[in-house]
């Protein structure tokens, strides 16, 4: 029962009540309600609307009116609870993600390619020492560091280490909600391998072709481990074009592997790849390509847990 006559005025009304001009490019509204009213399934859930409506004595333009709207929202509500119902496991991963591992050392052997040079770093991390030693250069392109560059590196290094953990406590605050508004707004699916060991939760929100888009499109995502909950991989990708009129991503891609020490904790990084290429207005970043191996794990005691106080009667042989 075709009605091509309301087609202009159901649209006018459906971004009336959706909000979904505010964005007259990408994403101009969230993917869960991009329904296919074309679809048979669709169609036919029109029909029997409008038919109940024209039993209860409205118009046709009233019926039809009513029957799309109603069939629109019923669409959209059900795909909105079948992306929140499938990304909850993955919800759940990012949120046990943030739980304490208590005090580990590792080592981390970095290799890093700027415009084909090649420099290696191998690194130890160890929270058992005060701050000030919390990070120890072990080599660089093979070579041990003398007492003056092991000075400069750990002043260096601790600074950087401060501020990649304030950035890194407020990023993995917001992984869960991020996911979660990322499957309701984005593309979104989930797939499952063929033994049923492991999901992967695929995300994706392409790049407009408008130069004054400044959000980036990218690719992301998840490898869970169904039987444990953890999160195995993480990859994202940024999709190559312009970010504005001033900035320029050539490339951008990165992959983080984790691996499970103890299955009472989150898992914790194996490997870290990167490689990117950008421009932002007159600086070139280069080709820039990294690969962080983490290993040697150990479980230690917290430096701030060395010190323990014993409260009691003193004795003469009490120091």
């Amino acid at each position: 029962m075709p009605r091509p006559a309301l087609a202009f005025l159901l649209a006018a009304i459906v971004i009336a009540l959706t909000g979904c001009i505010s964005r007259p490019v990408r994403n101009h509204s969230p993917a869960y309600r991009r329904v296919d009213s074309t679809a048979p399934e669709y169609r036919a859930a029109v029909d029997r609307e409008f038919e109940a409506e024209k039993a209860k004595g409205k118009t046709d333009s009233a019926a039809d009116l009513i029957a799309e709207m109603r069939v629109y929202e019923q669409f959209t509500s059900s795909e909105k609870k079948r992306r929140t119902s499938g990304v909850a496991p993955l919800v759940a991963a990012l949120e046990a993600f943030d739980r304490p591992r208590g005090c580990w050392a590792y080592t981390v052997t970095t290799t890093t390619s700027t415009n084909g040079k090649v420099v290696e770093e191998v690194e130890r991390y160890d929270p058992f020492q005060p701050e000030a030693r919390l990070w120890t250069l072990v080599s660089r392109n093979g070579r041990a560091p003398d007492e003056d560059d092991q000075r400069s590196y750990r002043r260096e290094k601790l600074r950087e280490w401060n501020q990649s953990q304030a950035r890194l406590t407020e990023a993995t605050r917001k992984r869960a909600s991020v996911a979660a508004k990322e499957a309701l707004n984005n593309d979104f699916k989930i797939v499952d391998t063929e033994d049923a060991t492991r999901t992967t939760f695929q995300f994706a929100d392409e790049k407009s072709a408008d130069p004054k888009d400044k959000e980036p499109g990218f690719r992301r995502t998840y490898v869970v481990d169904n039987a444990s909950g953890a999160i195995l991989r993480h990859t994202y990708t940024v999709i190559p074009g312009s970010i504005g009129e001033l900035a320029t991503v050539y490339y951008d891609d990165r992959t983080t592997d984790y691996v499970i020490l103890d299955p009472a904790l989150p898992p914790f990084p194996s490997k870290v790849w990167r490689r990117f290429h950008r421009r932002i207005l007159l600086s070139d970043s280069g080709e820039i390509e990294f690969t962080k191996v983490f290993s040697d794990y150990r479980r230690v005691k917290c430096y701030d847990d060395r010190f323990e106080v014993r409260v009691g009667i003193p004795s003469p042989t009490d120091r």
